[in-house]
């Protein structure tokens, strides 16, 4: 079974120039690339960790980059977290177009 990151990597690519697909934060941390124009970060990672790790560690290795969350997780907890995040949420089922307005407006 393909990892559900590679058909998302796969439709960014349709409205992004590059994207790199990355499983877990130390594969995020090895990248050696040019800073991207947008991180897109499941909110439940692999090792149990979570979107805002992820989010934070591209910051700090590319300031200024934007981001998105994605998730199907309505907690409580979850929603307090995003919404104190000022990044913004797509919810699950992604809708691609979606995503592809919330990525030009970041960009832009």
């Amino acid at each position: 079974m393909r990892a559900p990151r590679v058909p998302l990597a796969d439709l960014l690519a349709l409205i992004a120039a590059k994207v790199h697909a990355v499983a877990t934060l130390a594969e995020l941390e090895a990248l050696d690339c040019a800073p991207p124009d947008l991180i897109v970060s499941d909110w439940h990672l692999a090792e149990g960790k979570r979107g805002d790790a992820a989010v934070a560690l591209a910051q700090r290795k590319w300031p200024g980059i934007s981001a998105v969350f994605i998730t199907g997780d309505g907690s409580p907890e979850t929603l307090q977290i995003t919404s104190s995040s000022q990044i913004p949420v797509l919810w699950k089922p992604t809708n691609i177009d979606a995503l592809g307005d919330i990525a030009a407006k970041l960009r832009a």
